[in-house]
Parts: structure tokens; C-alpha cells; sequence
């Protein structure tokens, strides 16, 4: 009985159909291909808008060397450096810019309201940072004023936001102190996010009117941003000074 038992089996297994047996090996190799770390690594470039086969790209790219150089380096910055050709180096550092600028435009828009939320918890002390420990403290408020730092004292690789708009006056006397530093020798960068531009001709028309130096924008030294309505709740002229996640009033 056992013998015709394994007969049995021996010949449904000869008789399966060609078919059958590819449709079971497409099944495994659907299987394989949907298993929990391609939808891992399906999830993670989507993040950073690359495609499949640009996050294996950046996989093998950080199994290599890079991944010793450059661990803590993001997707994108890995790529552009490893560019095939200058059309994929200059799309990758479009990507890097704009998500560059989407971060710091979150990143004011929240420090807007955390220093709301204070006045609102805190009325009677003033907020500032622990130069040792970086931490937030807080101090009886000698005045309603909170304390800005002059634009003389900032220092070399320090990153300062202006929020302007075309209504605003006060604005190109604090673009013309910039370009005057930086055409001095300063060693710092400024992001103008300018408020009330739909098109990038009207930064364009702008940064001429501001007598804002080309070889400043080309550099990079000063970069032209138009703001998506995310820093709305900041009053032009705006200059603030990146300090750790913070950022902290500039005075002009």
C-alpha cells in the first residue's frame, strides 16, 4: 500500500504540467520580490524621492568606500557625488537644495511658534540659549525686546535667514549690510526667502532692484528663495542666525 502511495506521487509529479510548474515559480518569485525588505527599501526612497533603482545605487555606493568616508551622508548628497554625468549631478543637487530649503522654511516656521508659545506660557521670563550646553533656559525678561545679535558678530560658517518682501524698505538697507559684509570678506552665508513672489522672474526683478552682486548668488554666498507661505508669521525684514536647532534674532 505504502508502494502505491509513493507510485502515486511519483506520477503526479511526472505528469505536471509545464505550466504548473512555471506558475508555482512565478508565485515563489512574486513571493521573494514582495518580502518585507523590498517594501523596506521600497518605503525609504520614496522618502528622498529617488526610484528603485537609484536606492540600490546608493546601497552599493555606501558598501563601498563612501560608506567608510561618509556614513551619516544622505542619499542624495551620495549620488550627486557619484554622478555618471553633469545632467544627473545637476539634478541631484536641485533635489538637495529644494530639500534643503523645505527643511529650514520648517524649521523657522516652528521656532516662530515655539517663541510664540512662550511669550503666551511665559509672559514675564525671556527665552535665550546655555552657551555650554546648548539647552533652553529661561530668565526674568528685563525687557518686552528679545536679545538679537549684532550682524558684526557673526562668524565664520554661520548660516543667517533674511524674510523679506517687495513692500518692504527697511529691507534693502538690511541687503545692502549683508553684501557689504560679505564683499568684506565675511565668511557666512544668507538665505532670503522673500514672501510675496509667485515666479522665479519676480525674485529676478528683485535681487537687480536690491543691486545684489551676481557673483554672490553664483557662489552661493546668498541664495534667493520664494517662500511657499510657511515663514507668513515672520514681519520682513527678518534676519535670524542658525544656532544648533534654534535660530536667533540678528540685529541690523
Amino acid at each position: 500500500m505504502r508502494a502505491l502511495g509513493v507510485a502515486v506521487l511519483c506520477a503526479l509529479a511526472v505528469s505536471l504540467p509545464a505550466n504548473a510548474e512555471d506558475e508555482a515559480t512565478e508565485q515563489r518569485t512574486e513571493f521573494r520580490t514582495t518580502g518585507p525588505v523590498d517594501v523596506e527599501r521600497l518605503r525609504a526612497s520614496g522618502q528622498w524621492d529617488l526610484d528603485d533603482g537609484e536606492w540600490q545605487r546608493y546601497e552599493t555606493l555606501m558598501d563601498g568606500p563612501r560608506g567608510l568616508w561618509s556614513p551619516d551622508l544622505d542619499p542624495v548628497w551620495v549620488l550627486g557625488i557619484h554622478a555618471r554625468s553633469d545632467s544627473e549631478r545637476r539634478r541631484y543637487a536641485e533635489m538637495a537644495v529644494e530639500r534643503e530649503r523645505e527643511r529650514v522654511a520648517d524649521e523657522l516656521a516652528f521656532q516662530r511658534a515655539y517663541d510664540d508659545a512662550w511669550d503666551r506660557l511665559y509672559p514675564d521670563r525671556q527665552l535665550f540659549a546655555d552657551q555650554n550646553t546648548g539647552s533652553i533656559a529661561g530668565a526674568k525678561a528685563p525687557s518686552d525686546e528679545r536679545t538679537a545679535l549684532p550682524l558684526e558678530a557673526m562668524e565664520d560658517g554661520d548660516r543667517l535667514v533674511l524674510v523679506a518682501d517687495r513692500q518692504c524698505r527697511e529691507c534693502t538697507e538690511v541687503v545692502n549690510a549683508v553684501v557689504q559684509a560679505l564683499a568684506d570678506g565675511a565668511e557666512w552665508r544668507v538665505d532670503v526667502f522673500l514672501l510675496d513672489m509667485d515666479t522665479d522672474e519676480e525674485v529676478r526683478e528683485w535681487a537687480t532692484a536690491q543691486a545684489i552682486p551676481l557673483d554672490l548668488v553664483r557662489e552661493r554666498r546668498i541664495t534667493l528663495n520664494r517662500d511657499d507661505g510657511t515663514l507668513a508669521g515672520y514681519e520682513p525684514p527678518a534676519l535670524l542666525r542658525q544656532d544648533g536647532l534654534r535660530w536667533q534674532r540678528v540685529s541690523h
